[in-house]
């Protein structure tokens, strides 16, 4: 507790929820950045195919006291973009090898 931050908290527990909404895990081109400037969260998200052609992102701000559902929410809106497609294909490809 002494050496948390809560700003840092806020950001990673943004990234971690946006990650865990997309399934994503080491094998899958994905990232986020959680960003809190004038008490405002600002999450950043990107969904990429393993050959770099096809790229998803996004991002969505709101009240750093609920970085779980700014995390879920971006994931959703990229999922909804192409994400899920993308990610499915790594899947796919990943579960043939």
């Amino acid at each position: 507790a002494p050496l948390n931050n809560n700003v840092t908290m806020t950001c990673t527990t943004a990234e971690r929820s946006f990650l865990h909404r997309l399934g994503s895990g080491c094998r899958a081109p994905v990232a986020a950045i959680g960003i809190v400037a004038d008490n405002i969260l600002t999450l950043k998200g990107r969904v990429i195919s393993e050959d770099g052609t096809q790229v998803c992102e996004g991002e969505l701000s709101g009240s750093p006291r609920d970085p779980e559902t700014i995390g879920r929410q971006l994931a959703e809106k990229l999922i909804e973009a192409g994400a899920g497609r993308i990610l499915e294909a790594i899947m796919d490809r990943a579960s043939e090898s």
